[in-house]
């Protein structure tokens, strides 16, 4: 290669191919130059990450979980309660809750929420010639639950009855009260109990 060909080879290199290039120009032997394709140069540096893209969109819900076990069977409450004490019903009325001694038989206040039937007791002492009758009120709702007629003779005696088939829910005050079918009997109240079922 002649000093004139080579300058045309730093020259074309430079030129066309830039000074970095990787090849070698060479003679093709008939007076042209031929390019001969360099390896592969190192690779450069890794660029700087680019921006963090959006957020994607909240995944579906999962499924629900099994529902756990039932709890424990809460304890009973009580089979019995005494309602009231000993009252002396002077001319107790013809009508419930007349007089005073007749309203105040005692009553309790019990959440009746599952409660089927009652068994209403009373113990008294008959006075008087009428038909006295010894009633289980419901004075939240003004309701009847139960009540005891006595046409029987005079004297102490112990009464019962049930009422069943009840469908009350939520707390209850339930009260005694008497009355006869004449004004002027004068019935004992000695007490009265209450069983639930």
């Amino acid at each position: 290669m002649t000093t004139q060909q080579e300058r045309w080879r730093d020259r074309i290199r430079e030129k066309l191919i830039g000074d970095d290039a990787a090849g070698v120009l060479t003679n093709d032997g008939a007076g042209g130059l031929s390019w001969e394709e360099g390896g592969a140069g190192t690779p450069g540096p890794q660029g700087e990450p680019g921006p963090e893209g959006p957020q994607g969109p909240p995944g579906t819900d999962g499924a629900d979980g099994a529902d756990g076990s039932t709890g424990a069977t809460g304890p009973q409450g009580p089979a019995s309660i005494s309602v009231g004490g000993y009252v002396v019903c002077t001319n107790v009325g013809s009508s419930y809750d007349a007089t005073n001694p007749s309203r105040g038989l005692g009553f309790v206040e019990i959440d009746m929420t599952g409660i089927a039937s009652v068994v209403f007791t009373v113990q008294c002492n008959k006075v008087g010639t009428g038909t006295q009758s010894w009633q289980l009120w419901n004075e939240t709702n003004a309701a009847q639950v139960a009540v005891i007629a006595d046409a029987g003779v005079a004297g102490n005696k112990t009464l019962t009855t049930t009422a069943s088939g009840l469908a009350l829910a939520g707390v209850k005050r339930l009260r005694v009260r008497a009355l006869s079918t004449v004004s002027t009997d004068d019935p004992l109240y000695y007490g009265a109990s209450l069983r639930f079922g």
